[in-house]
C-alpha cells in the first residue's frame, strides 16, 4: 500500500508517447527490465475536471511503465486508464473513489499487473476489462479491495471481466476482497482465462459468471466468507475449483452453486453451512450441467443437502466425497432430462433423511456407499419417483455393494424404492450375510 510521508500533490497525468513517459520517468529505459518508474505521487482528480487520474493511451507503445508508491483518487471516469500494447506495473499505491463515480482502473489492452495496491471507496468497480482492442492480461497480486476509505457503491464489483477482445488473461493471487458487492465478476467471449489462488473472499458475492460463456476457469487454495454464494457458476466451461474452504453463509443461500455449466471439477474442498433449512441451503449444487464432477469434498455441516445435481446431463458424479452432520440427503440426483447419466460412489457421512436419495434420474451408477442415515427415513439408498408418471424414472439406475449395514439404516433399511419406478433399474446388496437382489 502507498506511503503517505513520501506523496506529493501532482496533478492528472496523460501519457501517450515514449517522450512524455521519459520526462515523468525518476529512472529506468522503459524496457521490460527495467520500466519507466514515476512514483511517490498523490493525484485528485476531484480537483480538476480531467476524467481520469492516471492515462496511458499509446496503443502501439514500445515502452513499459511502473508507478510506485501512488495514491489515485476521485476522478470521475476512472482513477486508471490503459491501452498499450506493452506492460504497466502499479506498486504500493492506493487507489480510492472519494465519492466520486468513478472505477478504480480501465483496461482496454495490455500487460497490466497491481501489486500491493489496496482499492477502495469506490462507486463503481475496482477493476475493470474494456472494449474489444486486446490482448489483455492482467494480474492482481497481494492487494486488498476493502472500505477503509468508504464504502463501495451499490452492486459493485472488484474485478469486473468484461472485455469483449479475442485474448483475456486474468490472474488473482494472495489477495483479499472484503467489501465489494461482488468479488470477481466474469463476463467473456472467447479465448479467455482465469486464475484465482490464495485469495480471500469476505465481501457479499464472490465470484459469478454472466450471461455468457466462461471458459478456463480455476480457484484453488482460497477462503470464502461470503453473505449469498462464494461461487456462482453460470455458463462455465473448462472450470476447476479445488483445495478451497467455504464457510457459511445467510439463510436461504446455497454456498456453491453451478447453472448451465460444462465440463468441469469441484474437487478437494471443504464446507461448512449451519444457517438456513430446506431447498435453497446446499452446500455443492448444479443445475443444468453436463459432465459436471464433484469428488474428494468434505462438508462439516450442512443444513440441507450436502451435494446435489439437478437436472444433469452427460455424466454428472459425486464420489469419493463425505458428508458430516448433514441434515437431508448427502448426495440427491433430481429431476429427469433425456440426457442423464452419471456416477454416485465411495460416499461418506451421517444425514437426517437418505443417504443417497436418486430421484427421477435415469442411468445412474451407485456403489461403495458408507452412509449412516439411521435417525432419518426411507432407505440409506432408495430410487424415487416423484414428479414423472409412474413406472417411467428412475430407469436403468445400477446399485451394488457394498452398502450400508441395516443397523447404519433407517427403517426402510440398505436400499429401497419409493414409488413405481421405470425399467432396467438393478440392484445387488448384502444384508445380514444373504445377497439381496432388486430388478425392475
Amino acid at each position: 500500500m502507498a506511503d503517505p510521508s513520501r506523496l506529493i500533490s501532482s496533478d492528472p497525468i496523460t501519457i501517450e508517447s515514449r517522450v512524455e513517459a521519459e520526462q515523468l520517468a525518476h529512472d529506468g529505459d522503459g524496457t521490460t527490465e527495467s520500466p519507466y518508474v514515476i512514483r511517490n505521487l498523490s493525484i485528485d482528480g476531484a480537483t480538476t475536471t480531467a476524467n481520469f487520474a492516471f492515462r496511458w493511451n499509446d496503443p502501439e507503445a514500445d515502452y513499459s511503465i511502473r508507478l510506485e508508491n501512488i495514491r489515485l483518487r476521485g476522478s470521475a471516469v476512472s482513477q486508471i486508464y490503459v491501452a498499450t500494447a506493452t506492460s504497466l506495473v502499479v506498486s504500493h499505491a492506493e487507489i480510492t473513489g472519494a465519492g466520486e463515480t468513478g472505477t478504480g482502473a480501465r483496461i482496454a489492452r495490455g500487460q497490466v499487473s497491481f501489486e500491493r495496491t489496496e482499492f477502495s471507496g469506490l462507486e463503481d468497480d475496482g477493476i475493470q476489462t474494456v472494449g474489444s482492442d486486446g490482448p489483455i492480461e492482467l494480474t492482481v497480486a497481494d492487494c486488498r479491495f476493502s472500505d477503509a476509505h468508504g464504502p463501495w457503491g451499490s452492486g459493485t464489483k472488484g474485478i469486473q471481466g468484461q472485455s469483449t477482445a479475442d485474448l483475456v488473461r486474468i490472474r488473482v493471487v494472495s489477495s483479499e476482497f472484503d467489501s465489494p458487492s461482488l468479488g470477481f465478476g466474469l463476463r467473456t467471449w472467447r479465448n479467455a482465462a482465469y486464475e484465482v489462488t490464495n485469495t480471500l473472499f469476505r465481501c457479499e458475492l464472490g465470484i459469478r459468471g454472466g450471461t455468457e460463456t466462461v471458459e478456463h476457469l480455476v480457484v484453488t487454495r482460497c477462503v470464502f466468507e461470503t453473505t449469498r454464494s462464494a461461487i456462482w457458476g453460470e455458463h462455465f466451461v473448462d472450470w476447476e475449483v479445488g483445495y478451497s474452504e467455504f464457510r457459511d453463509n445467510a439463510a436461504g443461500v446455497r454456498l456453491v452453486r453451478f447453472d448451465d455449466c460444462g465440463a468441469g471439477r469441484a474437487h478437494h474442498n471443504k464446507f461448512t453451512k449451519t444457517t438456513g433449512e430446506g431447498p435453497g441451503n446446499e452446500c455443492l449444487e448444479s443445475f443444468d450441467s453436463r459432465d459436471v464432477v464433484f469428488d474428494y469434498n468434505w462438508v462439516t455441516t450442512c443444513t440441507e443437502d450436502a451435494f446435489e445435481h439437478v437436472r444433469p446431463r452427460g455424466h454428472c458424479v459425486v464420489s469419493r466425497s463425505v458428508g458430516d452432520d448433514v441434515a437431508l440427503q448427502i448426495v440427491d440426483f433430481f429431476g429427469n432430462d433425456p440426457e442423464n447419466g452419471g456416477e454416485i460412489s465411495h460416499i461418506y457421512g451421517n444425514c437426517g433423511d437418505v443417504g443417497v436419495l436418486v430421484t427421477d434420474v435415469d442411468n445412474i451408477s451407485v456403489h461403495d456407499i458408507h452412509t449412516d442415515n439411521s435417525a432419518g427415513r426411507w432407505s440409506n439408498v432408495t430410487l424415487e419417483q416423484r414428479h414423472t408418471e409412474p413406472g417411467t424414472h428412475p430407469a436403468g439406475c445400477t446399485v451394488r455393494s457394498p452398502l450400508p449395514t441395516p443397523e447404519q439404516s433407517a427403517e426402510g433399511g440398505p436400499f429401497g424404492v419409493q414409488g413405481i419406478v421405470g425399467p432396467g433399474n438393478t440392484a445387488e446388496w448384502w444384508e445380514d450375510g444373504a445377497l439381496q437382489e432388486f430388478s425392475s
